[in-house]
């Protein structure tokens, strides 16, 4: 049986936005890996440009994982705290645009997408590991 994630140290409640930083660090770090794994294994397939609608669907997915990681990670104020984990998550998403691999429009729209991850992945955390009752 596998051990519980340790909470942060005890400092940081007074700093919730280093909890925003860890949160928002893991749903990325989820998407970038899925993401890059699909590129990967689908351009391997196709011997040309992986199909974006893979590499869509495997960010999605990995991103309500990781909202349900996170959702379980948080005991109380789950949705005000996922708000503001999707919004640095959104911000960090800069990086494609920055990179080119999306442009301004898409970047906007990614926010509708990473508010339906966050609500998808808010459900199932919590039918995972209910919320405290204090919050």
């Amino acid at each position: 049986m596998t051990e519980p994630i340790p909470p942060l140290p005890a400092d940081s409640v007074d700093k919730p936005w280093l909890r925003v930083l860890r949160d928002a660090a893991i749903i990325f770090g989820m998407t970038f890996v899925g993401g890059f794994a699909a590129g990967l294994v689908t351009g391997a397939l196709y011997r040309s440009s992986p199909p974006l609608l893979v590499i869509g669907l495997v960010n999605l997915g990995a991103g309500i994982a990781g909202f349900a990681i996170v959702t379980c990670l948080t005991p109380r104020n789950r949705l005000r705290h996922l708000a503001r984990v999707g919004f640095v998550v959104w911000i960090m998403s800069l990086l494609n645009l920055l990179l080119g691999p999306t442009n301004m429009v898409a970047w906007l729209f990614s926010s509708l997408v990473i508010a339906v991850m966050l609500l998808v992945g808010l459900a199932i955390g919590t039918a995972i590991k209910p919320a405290n009752k204090e919050g």
